[in-house]
């Protein structure tokens, strides 16, 4: 669970925190990938980049913003689904004490009417 210091400004310990985060997981995996395009860029003799269409960029922010709006969209859904629990459980609890108050004897000579 994360601990959260409500001394401190806007979360900034929290960036750079590594427990419970992907970090350690994937670090190696991107200095490999780093190593690995660090060596093709020194081999290479031509001057121009590898790569000059901008049709893989286009392609992954395209993708990129697709999950985005789909992620955005679902956590929506779950925070009005949670909203609407929440509305159900608390008319369903002023009903309880509606009911409760409606069926309460407040007065004792009225209980002993009734009971008589």
């Amino acid at each position: 669970m994360i601990e959260y210091d409500p001394h401190e400004c806007f979360g900034v310990g929290l960036l750079f925190k590594l427990a419970g985060s992907v970090i350690p997981r994937n670090l190696a995996k991107t200095l490999v990938g780093v190593l690995v395009c660090m060596m093709v860029g020194s081999i290479q003799d031509n001057p121009e980049p590898l790569s000059y269409s901008p049709y893989g960029e286009r392609v992954t922010c395209t993708v990129l913003g697709l999950l985005l709006v789909f992620r955005t969209s679902f956590a929506l859904q779950r925070f009005w689904e949670a909203r609407s629990c929440l509305q159900r459980v608390a008319s369903l609890l002023s009903d309880v004490a509606r009911d409760a108050k409606s069926f309460s004897v407040s007065s004792s000579s009225l209980a002993c009417s009734v009971v008589v």
